[in-house]
């Protein structure tokens, strides 16, 4: 945590209970506080909404740099070349910690480490940062094949060092199986020789983890080349032995690493420290990058955080490094608004709660307007990564994620503009947190704005058929949430009323239309896609094969519910099936692994895909529980407690 973060959620937490202190004592202001109790309900969204955008926005809060720590910054805004895509370095550390350890932060003698200064723990005090117990290993075959007991699931790479061969071999024999026929240990064990692999490549990422002063070495070495070429009758067969001997060096440094530091030269691409030095050696003037991050390393392990800084703010002042995508994708990931959203959400169903719970307009109001905020942070933080990536937003299943919640979280909200019964509020906080969670832990496999592959490298494409064919996910886990908060109302809760059990049918029955189109719509788009990337329309591919049961689902539940076969509380039990197909069509064909579509390939999740759908059956099997139930005729009429409630009979 950056110095300033935990002052500042301190004063939210404050500013909240002044807020709450404050609803509650309007909320007991008796009669003639109508006036006031309006006032009260816009000051206290206004603070609310202030509190949220400060914790937000103070982590943006530059924190001046002194000689007694470095600009981290400054240091997380170097633009990189790595997997395929220019960076910022605070994404490589974020990025790469995620995948080895499963969050961004690191446990050092009781203090946490940013991923930041991990990664140049990594790259500047190998020795230090090896110590350091950041590998995830939670698979037990694995546990036990290393003898490394059972009583921590986070390892350093010391603890590993004399298992390194064994890993090896084993993730050698697993990688000779096909993807999708590959069991759990063959999974977790090739995942682990790839986080060691990788740790490995950040280590030399800068220079051989085990030099100490690799800024004077390139001098040097730079320096004999010039004297070469400038008096070729110095060459010796010692000065030839010793260039072949920094040509070897060199070359082991270029594949140990996977970060290009060295910009453009010429007609030359972003390349690694190591490849640079090898064409140094055949004449090609030394980059002044090599230098600065040299000498960035050798001050890091001194601790001389004023030479850190300046070379730091000299290497920002390149050319090459004056990338504006690279500097906002460094702020984007500082304020973390997508993941900022999720609290906010779960706040706006707190309160909406709440306010159904004491059936109080002026909390309702409130919860409304904290709803629309979350989705006010989750619509700045997709747009801005769409504007990083310059792709549409679904280019991989992370992508998927953060769209199809946000869709989910617009058309709920658009719900609850047309019936105002707090519903919608309900659904878009759910979905949207819920869909978020699933966003963060995809974004455990690395690097979430990747390079995009080959078949989907077609703007219009992604922008039509793959966001039309979200949007129908969308709309089916609006229906689905319905469909939950439907069971919980009517068998849980009962408190419906005639006209309120009717106007949730409509909402449901409104929203499986939308679902109905725009899934239809989006199978046929993607089918023409298909035939002009692959040659055929349809191919029975998995991937397809998910489309199609989605748009079958929604076209069986409007057929039962037209034919009469079933009513509200039937339709309502088929939505909420339908998040089991919708959730298979989007994560479970995906972890098949076969297909034409087998890019966004993800076999973690199969467990969880399980219990979601076991899940829906048992709210399923709740809602079908035959209990009658008394419903007044409007929850509005304030004459309603003193009618004889009217029972009826459940309907289907």
């Amino acid at each position: 945590m950056h110095p300033g973060h935990a002052g500042h959620e301190l004063a939210f937490h404050r500013s909240l209970s002044q807020v709450f202190q404050q609803v509650h004592q309007a909320g007991h202001g008796g009669q003639g506080m109508n006036i006031s109790r309006s006032k009260q309900t816009l000051m206290s969204t206004m603070l609310i909404i202030l509190c949220m955008s400060t914790s937000i926005f103070a982590q943006e809060t530059k924190q001046p740099a002194t000689n007694a720590t470095p600009d981290w910054k400054a240091l997380g805004s170097i633009a990189v070349m790595h997997s395929g895509r220019l960076k910022p370095l605070d994404t490589v550390a974020r990025s790469s910690m995620l995948m080895i350890c499963g969050k961004q932060t690191v446990k050092v003698n009781g203090q946490s480490m940013h991923a930041l200064e991990w990664l140049m723990q990594v790259m500047c005090k190998p020795e230090v940062a090896d110590n350091y117990r950041v590998f995830l290993i939670h698979d037990p075959d694995i546990q036990a094949l290393l003898q490394l007991g059972e009583e921590d699931k986070r390892w350093s790479f010391t603890e590993l060092i004399p298992h390194l061969q064994l890993i090896s071999a084993q993730a050698n024999e697993a990688q000779s199986v096909q993807s999708h026929q590959r069991n759990r240990y063959q999974r977790a064990i090739i995942e682990l020789y790839n986080h060691v692999t990788s740790y490995v490549r950040l280590k030399n990422a800068i220079a051989p983890e085990q030099s100490k002063d690799f800024a004077k070495q390139a001098q040097d070495a730079a320096a004999l080349v010039k004297s070469l070429i400038a008096d070729p009758d110095k060459l010796t067969d010692d000065m030839v032995s010793h260039i072949n001997i920094l040509k070897k060096g060199y070359e082991n440094l270029a594949q140990k690493s996977n970060i290009h530091f060295v910009p453009p030269i010429g007609e030359l691409e972003w390349s690694r420290i190591g490849e640079h030095m090898r064409l140094v050696l055949l004449g090609l003037p030394m980059d002044d990058s090599v230098i600065r991050m040299a000498t960035i390393r050798k001050a890091y392990r001194e601790g001389d955080w004023q030479t850190i800084n300046t070379m730091v703010t000299e290497h920002l002042a390149t050319p090459a490094q004056q990338q504006s995508k690279v500097r906002s994708e460094a702020m984007f990931n500082r304020m973390a608004l997508l993941v900022n959203a999720m609290p906010i959400y779960a706040l706006g169903l707190v309160v909406t709660l709440i306010a159904m719970m004491f059936k109080t307009r002026w909390m309702m109001i409130t919860g409304t307007v904290i709803v629309l905020a979350a989705i006010a942070t989750h619509t700045f933080g997709l747009g801005w990564r769409m504007w990083i990536e310059g792709r549409p937003p679904v280019i991989n299943l992370y992508g998927s994620a953060v769209f199809i919640g946000w869709g989910a979280t617009i058309m709920a909200m658009v719900l609850e503009k047309i019936y105002k019964n707090g519903l919608g509020n309900i659904a878009a906080c759910l979905i949207g947190f819920s869909t978020l969670i699933i966003a963060h832990h995809l974004s455990l496999s690395g690097d979430t704005i990747e390079p995009v592959r080959a078949v989907l490298d077609s703007n219009f494409w992604l922008t039509t058929h793959v966001l039309i064919v979200t949007l129908g996910y969308s709309s089916m886990f609006v229906a689905g949430a319905l469909g939950l908060i439907f069971v919980v109302r009517d068998v849980i809760l009962r408190n419906f009323t005639k006209q309120s059990y009717a106007r949730m049918g409509r909402m449901v029955y409104g929203i499986i239309c939308f679902a109905m189109l725009f899934s239809f719509v989006g199978t046929v788009l993607g089918g023409i896609w298909a035939d002009q990337s692959w040659g055929r329309f349809w191919g029975w591919d998995p991937k397809e094969n998910g489309a199609l049961l989605i748009v079958l689902w929604n076209a069986a539940i409007l057929h039962a519910r037209w034919c009469g076969m079933v009513q509200v509380r039937g339709m309502m039990m088929m939505a909420i099936l339908g998040n089991c197909i919708t959730a298979f069509s989007w994560f479970g064909v995906n972890m098949m692994g076969v297909g034409l579509h087998s890019y966004g390939f993800m076999d973690g999740a199969f467990m969880w895909l399980i219990g979601f759908c076991i899940s829906q059956l048992i709210f399923v099997a709740i809602g079908l529980f035959p209990v009658g139930q008394t419903m007044p005729d409007d929850e509005s009429n304030d004459n309603v407690r003193k009618q004889k409630p009217i029972l009826l009979p459940r309907q289907d």
